[in-house]
């Protein structure tokens, strides 16, 4: 039984649940909260669950789905949706300790829990056809310990499942490590030249942007949030196939990270606090990536690429940012009478089918 089990959780840990809760808690409303339910059935499953919770009893992400899914157990009866839990941990000691600690979610009406104590690859085989199911959301949850088990073949496969976002959390550290090994480099498509010509502080955006080549639909949408603990760097990767996905999951990383919204960590090394205010413009810092977002938008606009309330959005998103971002550059271009208009609806309601788009006007 690994010692990882033995231990309070660690800092890194720590962030990853609580991104994980902060989303699980944003997602849960649109599926059950809203007036028209579309799907009446939803999948949260934790491929690696480990035993739900530490030494300490902090709660892990088995926990975790029990105790953001508590608000709605009756909204849950009233509206009549079906949701299915699986867990899964195919350690067999630890997986009796999972089992220990959600006994008392276990026979409650609202939701059907399913525990698993199977490899990860031969489960989520053997789950896939379900994930396939038009008439559910899923949510998907891997917290790997390593980086072999989402293989090219896997990976394609998630990003090609509908009304389905997932989650999961790397360890860089062993991309770096092992970049050379078959069972990585056949999967992340790195070389260890590709890994030392940048800084290791960038690790898991590398790893990120070898999964994003691997992705052929161009409206896919995968977003990286990078932690570091000490000399290590670990990460998150979000992907899923709707806007609102990933504005919501930006949104959680512009939370944690409010200049960059990629990392718990001065990842450029600009030593920019956000709320010092600079001695000659009296502004608050800003953060160079912000700088370029700003200045690649205002370029789109002015050649006439980005035309409307709906490209701005996507534009925004796929770009790491967040509608705020956009909305400030919209109106320093109004106030400096470069556009004629600004305040533009920029949420995913504008990629609907036969939404009337707002169109940019140039002065």
């Amino acid at each position: 039984m690994k010692k990882f089990h033995n231990e309070p959780y660690t800092e890194e840990t720590l962030i990853k649940l609580r991104i994980f809760r902060d989303y699980l808690r944003s997602w849960l409303p649109v599926f059950i909260n809203n007036r028209n339910i579309y799907w009446h059935e939803i999948n949260i499953i934790d491929f690696f669950a480990g035993q739900g919770c530490d030494i300490n009893n902090t709660s892990g992400s088995a926990l975790i789905i029990f105790e953001e899914l508590q608000p709605y157990l009756e909204l849950v009866k009233e509206k009549r949706i079906k949701i299915n839990i699986v867990l899964n941990e195919k350690e067999g000691e630890i997986y009796e300790r999972l089992k220990n600690n959600i006994e008392k979610y276990l026979y409650n009406s609202s939701y059907n829990v399913k525990t698993e104590n199977r490899k990860f690859q031969e489960l989520f085989y053997s789950y896939y056809h379900k994930l396939l199911n038009t008439n559910a959301a899923s949510l998907i949850f891997l917290d790997q310990f390593g980086i072999k088990e989402i293989d090219q073949k896997i990976f394609k496969m998630l990003v090609t499942l509908k009304r389905t976002d997932f989650l999961f959390f790397i360890s860089s550290s062993i991309a770096n490590r092992f970049i050379e090994e078959e069972s990585i480099n056949k999967h992340l498509r790195l070389s260890k030249k590709d890994v030392e010509e940048k800084s290791y502080k960038y690790i898991h955006k590398i790893v990120y942007q070898s999964y994003k080549s691997q992705i052929e639909n161009e409206s896919y949408f995968l977003a990286p949030f990078s932690i570091k603990k000490g000399a290590n760097i670990y990460g998150l990767i979000f992907g899923s196939n709707h806007p609102l996905g990933m504005e919501k999951f930006l949104n959680i990383a512009w939370k944690y990270d409010k200049l960059r919204g990629e990392a718990n960590f001065d990842i450029s090394n600009e030593n920019i606090i956000s709320e010092q205010l600079d001695l000659f413009t009296g502004k608050s810092g800003k953060a160079k990536k912000v700088e370029l977002f700003e200045e690649y938008l205002k370029k789109k606009i002015l050649d006439k690429e980005v035309t409307t309330n709906k490209d701005i959005y996507l534009f925004t998103i796929n770009k790491g940012f967040i509608p705020k971002h956009a909305r400030k550059l919209l109106r320093d271009l109004y106030n400096k009478w470069i556009i004629k208009n600004w305040h533009f609806s920029l949420n995913h309601k504008s990629c609907l089918k036969n939404t009337i788009l707002e169109k940019i006007i140039l002065l």
